[in-house]
């Protein structure tokens, strides 16, 4: 046998529903119609009207044969004819369904009666309304049947009025705050709760059974009895307030019926029965009101605790926002950007106002660093929406407010609200620096290479460079030699010295400090001029020196001294006789904000043409032909990397606007 199919699940279901709402108002209706106040079908409480009110609130109006099935069959069972059990059945389950339509007609009515419109709702349209159809219904079927007579109709529809109205308000909640909040027992003690329903069965014992004590024959004292409901209602809710007036309306109901307690006086069984069933009355609804005010007290306690919780963590996740080191944008399904924070207004150069309703893309992103268009269908970043995949830590290039691109690594990540994509988080940050660093690492590296191999050869030359300075010490003494071979001599000796120096520098570049040092570019600068004084003199160079601050940073000074002799060697094979030479030192921030200074080296010779920027920092490129070794400004852009810092070359951006300028921008601190 295969597993019942899910339509046969629900029919079981169904039945087991219909059977359970049987059961429970034929036993409930036995019970009621048992007490002796009963009179021809008139009980003094009907439970079976809250049980077929709560059926209909908690099953839908297709449980009603279950209500009309119970409502016969009870009723059937007693003396009367069996068409006015069938009378009386119709108007028991026409009174549950219109009770049940009026109530889930209204959207915000809430079953659980957790508000005080819920509790007055229940109470007018259920308790009282819905009440008066079965009672018209029952009284004018009894008198039309000759049950009872038609003089003392309007009493028996009072009592009968009260006993479901009654029924209605005692049982329906309790059934209803048992199946809607189970949680209130959950949080509380099943033994506060038996001590409760101990505690008031007691409490009515003594007030309604007079052989405990002196018999008690004033109404008054029965309201003894409502503190116990305020315990239920504070600590229960709906469904303790409902249990307590079971308790009290159970011991009341049934001494009552038996000669006993406050509400027994002279003037008739239908007058006793009313009295009684007004003071369970009055004390059910003050209980069910007072149990939705504190549920609505707890309610809004409870929603200002999450609303303040939620402020926090709002407040919370703003502070982490605005202080990210990381930019973080938010984009719309339509690809616009509707947040970003401060870190990525600082990263990308605009404010939020310019970045607001316009596409990301076309502003930071639509142009590679090569020049050629980056179409949104090839963009990682805004195709991570529509695919619903997660971008994470792809490297890729933006572009600067200020025109320039920079390298970023950016992640996406797509919002996604009951299944549909509403939007996208764009994570950037900006890794100029850290690309500049591992570049500066990398030269640094070769930079290291090539003074260790220097080095070794600069040590090896030394050693027969000394013994070709001794013989050419002899050779020079020799007197032999005339007039002409001592000069060529003397030629020699010289060469031979300029040879030495250039392998005592070389040792000194390898061997410099290991730490950075303080010291002032401009005093480097002007130590470069001394050194190459020879070569200015020799093409009547005039050196223009605009020192607006001494350039105070730390760093190598042997190395960057090699810098200003490069860049100055560079700058004396450019300029043609009588040239000029600039050398500006000033103090700037660099593209990081920090505290740097700006050294710019330029000249008014030839320029260096377009075609060629991108390569004249690459090792052994020369536009000096076979005179140059093309390593001196890779060994000049390794020595500022390695400071950290940065280095550009501009054309017609030399003295009187022509030549070169080559501009070092060197951190403060390294």
């Amino acid at each position: 046998m295969g597993l019942p199919s899910t339509e046969e699940q629900r029919r079981f279901k169904y039945l087991l529903q219909v059977a359970g709402v049987f059961a429970a108002y034929f036993i409930g209706g036995k019970l009621a119609l048992a007490l002796p106040f009963t009179h021809t079908n008139v009980a003094a409480l009907w439970p079976p009207a809250g049980i077929a009110l709560a059926a209909v609130l908690l099953f839908g109006y297709r449980i009603w044969p279950g209500i009309a099935l119970g409502a016969f069959l009870v009723n059937f069972l007693t003396p009367i004819p069996p068409i006015a059990a069938l009378g009386i059945a119709f108007g028991n389950t026409l009174a549950a369904l219109t009770g049940g339509y009026l109530l889930r007609r209204d959207p915000g009515f809430s079953p659980a009666l957790l508000r005080i419109s819920d509790v007055i709702r229940f109470i007018l349209l259920g308790a009282v309304f819905a009440t008066a159809v079965s009672a018209s219904n029952g009284v004018l079927v009894l008198t039309a049947a000759h049950l009872h007579p038609w003089a003392g109709a309007r009493l028996a529809w009072f009592v009968w009025w009260l006993g479901d109205a009654m029924g209605v308000l005692i049982v329906a909640p309790l059934i209803l705050g048992v199946v809607k909040r189970p949680e209130l027992l959950r949080g509380r003690s099943i033994a506060e709760a038996v001590a409760l329903l101990v505690a008031t069965a007691a409490a009515s014992l003594v007030i309604f059974d007079d052989r405990l004590v002196v018999g008690i024959r004033q109404e008054q004292f029965a309201f003894f009895l409502v503190p116990f409901v305020i315990w239920g209602a504070t600590r229960f809710g709906t469904a303790g307030t409902a249990a307590v007036m079971a308790v009290i309306a159970t011991i009341a109901v049934g001494e009552s019926a038996l000669g006993s307690g406050p509400f027994v006086q002279a003037g008739g069984m239908f007058r006793n029965v009313a009295l009684l069933q007004l003071f369970l009355a009055v004390v059910s609804v003050t209980g069910l009101i007072l149990a939705a005010v504190i549920a609505e007290r707890d309610t809004a306690e409870e929603t200002l605790r999450r609303r303040q919780e939620l402020q926090r963590k709002t407040e919370l996740l703003e502070t982490i926002t605005q202080n990210a080191a990381a930019g973080l944008l938010l984009i719309d399904a339509k690809c616009h950007c509707t947040f970003m924070n401060p870190a990525a207004e600082r990263i990308t150069g605009y404010c939020f106002d310019e970045m607001k309703g316009r596409s990301p893309h076309e502003m930071l992103h639509h142009t590679r660093p090569d020049g050629s268009p980056y179409p949104e269908s090839e963009c990682p970043l805004v195709q991570a929406l529509p695919l619903l995949e997660p971008l994470q830590d792809v490297e890729e290039f933006f572009i600067h407010k200020r025109g320039h691109f920079y390298p970023v690594r950016c992640s996406a990540r797509p919002i996604v609200e009951n299944g549909v994509s509403v939007g996208t988080v764009w994570e950037i940050q900006d890794i100029s620096r850290q690309k500049k660093t591992e570049q500066a690492l990398l030269e640094s590296e070769k930079l290291a290479l090539m003074g260790r191999t220097a080095a070794v050869i600069a040590h090896e030359i030394n050693n027969p460079l000394a013994a070709i300075t001794n013989l050419v010490y002899l050779l020079e003494r020799d007197p032999k030699l005339d007039a002409s071979a001592r000069s060529h001599v003397a030629a020699l000796m010289k060469e031979v010295a300029r040879v030495s120096h250039i392998t005592k520098q070389t040792l000194g570049f390898y061997r410099g400090s290991k730490t950075p040092v303080a010291l002032k570019l401009s005093q480097l600068a002007d130590e470069a001029l001394e050194s190459c004084t020879k070569a200015l003199d020799a093409k009547r160079i005039r050196v223009a020196r605009n020192y607006r601050s001494a350039g105070e940073i730390k760093g190598y000074p042997i190395e960057l001294r090699q810098v200003f002799v490069n860049l100055l060697d560079n700058a004396i094979e450019a300029v043609e006789l009588g040239g000029c030479i600039g050398i500006d030192v000033s103090e700037v921030s660099d593209f990081h904000l920090r505290k740097a200074v700006q050294v710019v080296v330029s000249d008014d010779g030839p320029g260096i043409p377009e075609s060629l920027k991108r390569e004249i920092f690459e090792p052994f490129f020369s536009t000096k032909g076979a005179k140059g070794t093309g390593l001196g400004l890779w060994v000049t852009r390794s020595i500022v990397y390695k400071h950290e810092g940065s280095i550009e070359v501009a054309s017609n951006g030399g003295v009187n606007n022509g030549g070169a300028a080559f501009s070092i921008v060197l951190p403060k601190a390294v």
